[in-house]
């Protein structure tokens, strides 16, 4: 097997694991395989006060339905013991920090009293964090040191939004069926593209948009560490939701869960085989194309760890494929996700056959290329899909073919 392949059959084998349909008993085997479930729960925040669809009822029946063991929450660790002790002895939210979040302030807190979950404060943030943020943004908008990266940055967002307007969201901002879905978080992740890439490192450690992630995933890896084998919810604003889905689709140990199938009505949004095809088709792509970027859990997560979730027979090949792909010209950001809608050209008995066009930065929809991709039914799979064919952007291959490292 070629090295591309190789790369190709780990980003393929990770999209099979992406947010499986459960059964309707919304019962799971993960206990019975010594892995942790893990889903991932995204907020909005105060958003939940006025929404008719994703509101606090809604938040509490979710939580009820899922019956986690614990639950991560956006709170910082020096935030949450006396929270607790004045909820304990008052049952009221005093902290300034935690009384944003009405998720935690009327619901969280008040199923404490009803349910039996550990609470694992998760979030990296600080105030100061947060002040030395704000300036830094200030700065970059004013300053004449920042006014040609400044101007780059309003130029790669004029372009990502007007690509999102040409290929408007599919569900309402405020839905929580749309808001746990792979378009979703594709979407997300392009509209915070321009202000990760340009500003990142302007911003510094810990508050750039990556840094301050990869310090919440830190603590959400901790408390999956100290409660292995159990069901974890993690409940972090919307928008952080596609990067900690990018960790979590890299860890053996874990079995990633879809919570669409937990949320209230979810029989009414139920998917079809078609639509269940299209995610695996969008997810599939972006862990190939995360992989040929430079992924970024590479930093955090030992090589073997990796090596311990495939099954091929050629691993060392597979590593060394791997190696030579960081640090290529490929950028998570320019290169994607800009993906356009999943097309469903043919079905047969065993299977699917798709088809979407990719853009790069400011490509016009004539410079896109077409890749397509067939998925057959594999019941052995967790997402119950098997990749057969797949082709790809020619300068994924070129990139690939040029990396030396």
């Amino acid at each position: 097997m070629s090295p591309l392949l190789s790369v190709l059959s780990c980003g393929l084998l990770l999209a099979s694991c992406i947010a499986p349909q459960k059964a309707e008993t919304l019962k799971s085997k993960a206990d019975a395989a010594g892995k942790t479930e893990v889903f991932v729960l995204g907020m909005i925040h105060s958003g939940h006060r006025t929404s008719e669809t994703w509101g606090l009822e809604e938040i509490r029946a979710t939580i009820k339905n899922v019956s986690p063991d614990v639950i991560c929450v956006e709170i910082p660790p020096s935030n949450w013991p006396s929270t607790l002790a004045t909820w304990k002895e008052k049952h009221v939210v005093e902290d300034s920090r935690v009384k944003v979040f009405p998720e935690y302030v009327d619901v969280l807190m008040p199923l404490t009293d009803e349910m039996d979950f550990v609470v694992e404060p998760s979030a990296g943030w600080s105030e100061w964090m947060a002040q030395a943020r704000g300036a830094k943004i200030k700065e970059f908008q004013t300053a004449d040191v920042y006014a040609e990266l400044n101007a780059l940055y309003e130029k790669d967002e004029a372009w990502v939004n007007s690509w999102l307007d040409e290929y408007p969201a599919p569900g309402l901002d405020d839905d929580p069926f749309y808001i746990h879905s792979p378009r979703y978080d594709l979407r997300t992740k392009a509209e915070l593209g321009p202000y990760e890439h340009h500003l990142n490192d302007v911003i510094g450690r810990p508050g750039g948009w990556t840094y301050i992630n990869e310090e919440h995933f830190l603590l959400i890896e901790e408390a999956i560490r100290k409660h292995p084998g159990k069901r974890i919810l993690v409940t972090f604003g919307a928008g952080h939701k596609y990067w900690f889905l990018e960790q979590l689709r890299w860890m053996p140990d874990v079995e990633l869960m879809d919570v669409r199938p937990y949320l209230p009505n979810a029989d009414a949004h139920k998917l079809q085989p078609n639509d269940r095809a299209r995610e695996e088709f969008m997810t599939g792509f972006d862990a190939i194309r995360v992989h040929q970027a430079h992924f970024r859990g590479d930093s955090i997560f030992a090589w073997d760890r990796i090596d311990a979730m495939l099954d091929l027979q050629n691993k060392s090949e597979f590593l060394t494929a791997l190696a030579s792909t960081k640090g290529t010209a490929l950028s998570e950001f320019q290169d994607g996700p800009f993906l356009g809608p999943v097309n469903v050209t043919s079905v047969k008995d065993n299977g699917w056959r798709l088809s979407a066009k990719v853009w790069r930065l400011h490509e016009t929809e004539e410079q896109a290329e077409e890749i397509m991709a067939l998925l057959e039914r594999d019941a052995s799979r967790p997402g119950g899909f098997t990749w057969t064919e797949l082709t790809l952007p020619s300068w994924m291959l070129e990139a690939n073919a040029s990396s030396t490292r």
